[in-house]
Formats: structure tokens, C-alpha cells, sequence
């Protein structure tokens, strides 16, 4: 298995005044539904979702063919998921693609040009742009892993880039997806306006 992917779904959300954020509907599906439609939508085989005590799997409602694995201490931090998330990766996965659970405009379209430009081996991060701006998801290289599963805290995989054995590929993107977040019921509202309707 070459590519696996990641969603990080453990946060306490406290701006969201009490809602659990990622069970908010967008659509026919939820928040964290959405984001994994859309990986699906990409072509992506097995996928993980980290998830925290705090709202728990009741309220997400993921898919069964899901994989969930609970980090007890999430509110330290996304570090100590990812680094779960790393840890349970196949032996035999070369890139994990790591996506935020509260993003779930990002374009199929863009997850699958993600996907073909890390399968180039010319870099051994990659990541979207939206008018020059760094966005989500990333894929990081099989010669990332021991440090991503080390990670903890606040300490998220952003901290790489600045590595200097880093080989980052920016892709520019024509989705403002990539750059678009849902922290606030403001937040959920903006993102609800630029969902279409069907």
C-alpha cells in the first residue's frame, strides 16, 4: 500500500460555543463525512480517523469501513494524533496523506493531483497553495514517519518544513477549499455559502 491517509478529527473545538463541530451538516453529510467523501471521491483507500474523548465516534457517525483509532490525551494537542496515526500506518505505506477534519470544501479534483504529484518521488513533502497561500492537506514521505510519530503537544507536521533536509512541493491550486476551516459558527457559516446546491 503505497499512500494511505489520515484524518484528524480529535480536537476540543471550544470556539464552536458547545456544538460538536464536525458532526455540523453541510449538505446531505456531516463535517468530518464530508471530508472523508471527498478522499474517497479521490480515490483513496484506506483511511483513519483520529478522534478524542471529548465528542467521541457517536458523534461523528463515520463509515464502517472506517478505521478509528482514539487518542486519549488529544487535548494536549493534534502532535500526539498524528503521531498515533503514524504509529498504526501499514509496513508497508511509503506516503501518508494527512487531512484536517474540519475542511471539508477541498475539491476531489485537488486530493487527486496531491496524490499523482507525490507518486513522482520529486520531493518528499507536498503541499497545496491557494493564491500563494499554504493550505491542507499535506503528504509527507515514508522518511518523515519516525519524525511525525514522535510528535506531541501542538507540534504538528508543519514543523518539517522548515527542516533542512525538506524537499517541498508546492502545488497551486485553483481551491480556496485548501485555506478554508471550521473553528467558529461563523466559520460554518462562510463554508455553508460556498457549498452549491445540487
Amino acid at each position: 500500500m503505497s499512500i494511505e491517509f489520515v484524518v484528524l478529527a480529535a480536537g476540543s473545538a471550544t470556539r464552536m460555543e458547545g456544538a460538536s463541530k464536525l458532526s455540523q451538516q453541510i449538505g446531505d453529510r456531516n463535517i468530518v463525512g464530508s471530508v472523508i467523501q471527498n478522499l474517497q471521491d479521490a480515490g483513496a483507500g484506506k483511511i483513519t480517523v483520529i478522534y478524542g474523548d471529548r465528542w467521541g465516534l457517536d458523534d461523528l457517525q463515520l463509515p464502517k469501513h472506517v478505521i478509528a483509532l482514539r487518542n486519549a490525551n488529544s487535548e494536549a494537542g493534534m502532535g500526539g494524533s498524528i503521531a498515533l496515526a503514524v504509529a498504526n500506518l501499514s509496513p508497508d505505506t511509503e506516503r501518508v496523506l494527512v487531512a484536517l477534519g474540519d475542511m471539508p470544501l477541498v475539491k476531489p479534483e485537488t486530493l487527486s493531483l496531491l496524490i499523482l504529484k507525490s507518486a513522482s518521488g520529486h520531493a518528499n513533502i507536498w503541499a497545496p497553495t491557494f493564491q500563494g497561500k499554504r493550505g491542507h492537506p499535506v503528504i509527507f514521505a515514508r522518511c518523515w514517519f519516525e519524525k511525525l510519530a514522535k510528535l506531541d503537544g501542538d507540534q504538528g507536521g508543519a514543523m518539517l518544513f522548515g527542516n533542512e533536509k525538506a524537499q517541498v512541493e508546492y502545488i497551486e491550486v485553483n481551491d480556496s477549499g485548501v485555506l478554508l476551516d471550521i473553528d467558529t459558527p461563523e466559520d460554518l457559516s462562510k463554508v455553508l455559502a460556498n457549498i452549491k446546491p445540487s
